[in-house]
C-alpha cells in the first residue's frame, strides 16, 4: 500500500504532454525528443527514478526507456548519490535506484539526468512535514443484497480529520484501501485464504473541493482553510461475495505532498477526466523538469486503520 507512484506513471507520459495541443499546430519534425523523468520520493525509501524518451502523440509504440543515463541526486549543492539501473522482473518497468541515502523531511533535493543524444535535465523538490490523522471513523453503515445470490453491497461514510499547518500552502493525497479476506471450507472448519487489498477510486466525485486522482484516492489543497482542522466525509460502497469473502478493515494513507506532486497529479487527473468531453477546456500538464518532461516530487505520509463490523 505504501508503494511509490514512480512505477507505472511513466507509461502515461509519452503522449499526454502533447494531448492538450492541436495536432495541426505542431510540427513534429521540429520537436526533438526529450528526457521524461518520473520520481515521487518519500522518507524511509531510497530514490526510484524512471527515465524514458518523449514521443509524438502519433506514435502508438511502447514507451522507450533509457538505460544508459547518468542519474545524480544533489543536496545542498553537493552530489550525494549516483543512481544505477535496478534489477526488475520482466513485467515491471525499469528504473534507477540508489542505496546510499534516504530522503529527509525539509531537505531540498535536486536531480540531474544526462543521456547521450538528449539535453541534460534537472528538477528540485522537497518532502513536507508529516500531518497526522486526528479522527477516523465509519458512519451510516448499511448493507443490502446485490443481484446474484451471495453478493452483498456495504454502504458507509468514512469520516477523517487532520489539522492543517498554519501559515503555509499545503497539499494532500488521501488514499483509501479496503482489505478483504478470501475464505474456504475444509470439512467443518472455515479457513482464511489470501488477503485482498483494493485501492478505492473516486472518479465520480462531484465536490469541487477535491480532485479525484486518476489512480485512486483524493487530492486536496488547503485554499481557504489554512491552519484549520480539515474534515472530510467520503461516501464508500464495497461489493463483496459473501460466499467467498469476509469484509476486512479500511486503511487510510494521508500523504502531505509537495506542490510539484499535487500540481502534476491533479493536472493528469483533470486531463483524463476531460478526455470524453471534446469541448471541455484543455488542461496543460504541470511539468517541473527543466529541459525535459515529467515530475520529481517529494511527500511524507502517515496511516490509519479502522475496522468494520457488519451487522
Amino acid at each position: 500500500m505504501l508503494k511509490q507512484y514512480t512505477i507505472g506513471i511513466i507509461g502515461l507520459l509519452g503522449v499526454v504532454f502533447f494531448s492538450c495541443e492541436n495536432p495541426s499546430n505542431l510540427n513534429f519534425d521540429q520537436e526533438p525528443a526529450r528526457l521524461v523523468i518520473v520520481s515521487n520520493f518519500t522518507t524511509d525509501q531510497g530514490f526510484h527514478v524512471q527515465v524514458s524518451k518523449s514521443r509524438s502523440p502519433l506514435d502508438n509504440g511502447p514507451t522507450e526507456y533509457i538505460s544508459n543515463a547518468k542519474v545524480e541526486i544533489w543536496e545542498g549543492g553537493k552530489l550525494k548519490e549516483y543512481l544505477y539501473p535496478a534489477n526488475t522482473r520482466s513485467d515491471e518497468s525499469p528504473y534507477y535506484a540508489g542505496s546510499t541515502i534516504q530522503p529527509k523531511i525539509g531537505e531540498v533535493y535536486t536531480i540531474r539526468v544526462e543521456a547521450p543524444g538528449f539535453e541534460p535535465v534537472t528538477a528540485k523538490s522537497t518532502i513536507p512535514e508529516r500531518v497526522n490523522l486526528s479522527c477516523l471513523r465509519v458512519e451510516n453503515f448499511s448493507e443490502s443484497p446485490e443481484g446474484s445470490e451471495g453478493l452483498v453491497r456495504y454502504n458507509m461514510s468514512l469520516r477523517l480529520c487532520f489539522n492543517d499547518p498554519e501559515g503555509e500552502k499545503n497539499y494532500y493525497h488521501i488514499n483509501i484501501y479496503q482489505r478483504n479476506y478470501q475464505y474456504f471450507h475444509e470439512g467443518m472448519d472455515t479457513v482464511l485464504g489470501r488477503e485482498i487489498s483494493r485501492k478505492l477510486n473516486f472518479l465520480g466525485i462531484k465536490d469541487n473541493s477535491y480532485v479525484a486522482n486518476y489512480d485512486g484516492g483524493l487530492l486536496v489543497e488547503d485554499t481557504g482553510r489554512d491552519g484549520l482542522s480539515l474534515e472530510l466525509q467520503v461516501p464508500l460502497n464495497v461489493l463483496v461475495d459473501s460466499k467467498t469473502e469476509i469484509l476486512g478493515d479500511i486503511f487510510v494513507e494521508l500523504r502531505s505532498v509537495s506542490a510539484e506532486y499535487y500540481l502534476f497529479l491533479s493536472s493528469v487527473s483533470r486531463q483524463r477526466s476531460n478526455r470524453d468531453f471534446p469541448f471541455a477546456e484543455p488542461v496543460t500538464l504541470f511539468n517541473n523538469i527543466t529541459n525535459g518532461q515529467g515530475v520529481f516530487a517529494g511527500y511524507s505520509q502517515t496511516a490509519g486503520q479502522i475496522g468494520i463490523r457488519p451487522r
